[in-house]
């Protein structure tokens, strides 16, 4: 299906300055509150060594909604009945996201509230056009919840290091402003520009050292709205005139599967090590990398960024020469390898710092007895040399 939507150059350039300046005003708002001045966006990062704030998702996310929001009234009238669905519930779960996002970095709510939260958004998205007609349709619903959750997880897990989630995100982005311009999908075309304006209006303020940072709402929502986007690429299949829609798929799923394969490794990791799967740990990929050759934040997510630039032209050679079936689950197989290989020695390093401590803790737990030797005077040790003879013998036979 090809999109009848036409943008012209102009109004790229008038959505992306809106996300921008939007973005950066925002955040210059961050900055200056307090208590007493601007108390909705003043929420000080606990430990921070920098005196940083957050909030700094808040901006991408209202950002990006504004603009979208003028997209959409410029072209309401074009959009097909499945985009204009996609757009409005895409914009309820960006609201439950944002909604659920301020209220834990504000007071820090439990993890089964942000859960249902993401539940919720997640929910709204993947049922947008549920059929039940079909074992089919009902599979692909559930397959599809499934990414969405692990790839607003993901993301939050890459929000480790200053302005890493938001270089990630640039490249995320960039790759579909490319699939969209290959695709003439222009709704793709103009959410991938806007988001990439935000991200930049953000990075002045969460690079290194970082005045702000993305806080909970950031990481989620760039999850989401890459959730979002990969429905904007489903309904749009057509990627050229000799794709097939497997191939579609595999092309969409390569930019969103970093954050997955991150979940993924990081779940089985912990269960291996006998640790509680949603227990936070500093054993992921970035930390590791960071830690081994003494880098800067900066350094380290330039290293990363650059390896997924690398990863993605990989997989879409894989996709361009290799036959469908194989492509996409060989960049997995690839990836994860090089994930591992890397990050080997370091897990295998902490399970045997783990095994150890286990077992002092072990003996820690048990009672200790100890005897006076001013109580013994004298030891006498008597040995029966016949009844050791007749072991011997006992032995022998």
């Amino acid at each position: 299906m090809l999109h009848s939507i036409l943008i012209s150059f102009p109004e790229l350039v008038t959505l992306a300055f809106v996300s921008f300046l939007t973005s950066y005003g925002i955040n210059k708002f961050i900055l200056k509150s307090n208590n007493n001045r601007f108390s909705f966006f003043y929420i000080p990062a606990d430990k921070s060594p920098t005196n940083a704030r957050l909030l700094g998702g808040l901006s991408i996310l209202v950002s990006s909604l504004l603009a979208m929001t003028l997209f959409y009234q410029m072209n309401k009238l074009e959009f097909t009945i499945s985009e204009k669905i996609i757009l409005k519930t895409s914009f309820i779960a960006a609201l439950i996201i944002g909604l659920a996002g301020y209220i834990d970095d504000k007071i820090e709510v439990r993890a089964r509230y942000k859960l249902l939260a993401q539940i919720t958004s997640i929910s709204i998205i993947s049922l947008y056009q549920i059929s039940f007609d079909s074992v089919e349709n009902i599979l692909f619903t559930i397959a599809s919840f499934i990414v969405g959750m692990a790839l607003v997880n993901g993301t939050n897990l890459l929000d480790g290091l200053d302005s890493m989630s938001t270089k990630l995100g640039v490249i995320t982005q960039l790759a579909f402003l490319i699939l969209a311009m290959h695709s003439k999908n222009y709704i793709l075309l103009a959410s991938s520009l806007i988001m990439i304006s935000g991200l930049i209006g953000f990075y002045f303020f969460g690079k290194e050292p970082a005045k702000i940072y993305l806080g909970e709402i950031g990481g989620a929502y760039l999850g989401l709205i890459a959730f979002a986007q990969f429905h904007l690429v489903l309904i749009n299949s057509n990627l050229s005139e000799n794709s097939t829609d497997f191939k579609s798929i595999s092309l969409a799923s390569l930019i969103i599967s970093f954050p997955i394969i991150e979940l993924a490794i990081s779940f089985v990791r912990r269960i291996v090590m006998k640790k509680s799967p949603f227990r936070g740990d500093k054993l992921h990929l970035h930390y590791i990398l960071k830690s081994r050759y003494h880098l800067s934040p900066s350094t380290t997510s330039n290293i990363l960024s650059i390896s997924m630039v690398f990863f993605l032209m990989m997989g879409a050679s894989f996709i361009e020469f290799l036959p469908t079936f194989s492509a996409y689950p060989l960049f997995l197989f690839c990836i994860s390898l090089s994930y591992c290989a890397f990050c080997f020695h370091d897990w295998k390093k902490m399970m045997i710092k783990n095994s150890m401590t286990n077992i002092f803790l072990y003996f820690e737990d048990k009672p200790v007895y100890v005897i006076d030797s001013d109580l013994f005077k004298k030891i006498n040790l008597k040995i029966n040399s016949a009844k050791l003879q007749e072991k011997k013998s006992k032995s022998a036979a």
